[in-house]
């Protein structure tokens, strides 16, 4: 059975050398963690605070392309036809659910590359 319980949504921009390098969107369960709802993200991050704030036993990540909707894009410095990379987060704690983010990146500051070999 699960119950409703009340979040907080928390949209950032992040930047570096004075340029835009990523929206966060983020909804934080209060339920599991109260103390967000006095937090101040403009001092810390929200994914840095929580960190600092509650252990997650599990999660799941789903990394994807997309394109920015508008207000998106113009915090990025980029048109809304450019390819942007996604990544979605979600954490839990003993099955409570912490937190779910989608972090979303101007596609061509980054690049994935995986090493492997052989089992």
């Amino acid at each position: 059975m699960t119950t409703a319980s009340e979040i907080i949504a928390v949209r950032c921009l992040h930047s570096a050398n004075g340029k835009p390098f990523a929206i966060e969107h983020r909804l934080i369960n209060l339920a599991t963690v109260p103390e967000a709802k006095d937090a101040d993200f403009s001092v810390t991050p929200p994914g840095s605070w929580l960190l600092s704030q509650i252990a997650w036993s599990d999660g799941d990540h789903r990394i994807y392309a997309l394109n920015p909707n508008s207000a998106d894009a113009k915090d990025l410095d980029i048109t809304p036809d450019k390819a942007c990379l996604a990544i979605e987060r979600h954490t839990w704690r003993a099955g409570e659910p912490i937190t779910f983010v989608r972090q979303i990146f101007p596609a061509d500051l980054y690049e994935v590359n995986a090493r492997f070999t052989p089992a």
